[in-house]
């Protein structure tokens, strides 16, 4: 089996535009087949995730996600194929949005 892990950037860390970002945040995904020590190789598989979206219709988010959960897997899931994702971003946590957020 491998690690995974998600570290939460603002979708704007591979481009040149300046901030705020507009386009909000950005989760990545990096996996490795031990979590340290000589075995361990991290490798970038890439942004799994981006949204400028907040619970509130006319508000956006413009910074990275803060104390990010991401979970799936769960048992009783309705999908057939038992393939249903939940992320939950606590967007106050850094006064990233606009609209709301002020953290």
């Amino acid at each position: 089996g491998n690690w995974y892990m998600l570290l939460s950037m603002d979708a704007c860390n591979s481009t040149s535009e300046a901030h705020p970002c507009q386009e909000g945040g950005q989760l990545h995904m990096w996996r490795s087949p031990a979590l340290r020590g000589g075995a361990s190789n991290w490798q970038h598989l890439g942004a799994v995730f981006t949204s400028n979206a907040t619970v509130l219709k006319d508000a956006h988010l413009m910074k990275e996600f803060v104390t990010i959960d991401y979970i799936g897997k769960l048992p009783g899931d309705p999908s057939p194929d038992a393939d249903t994702r939940v992320f939950f971003n606590n967007v106050g946590g850094n006064g990233g949005g606009v609209g709301c957020c002020s953290g």
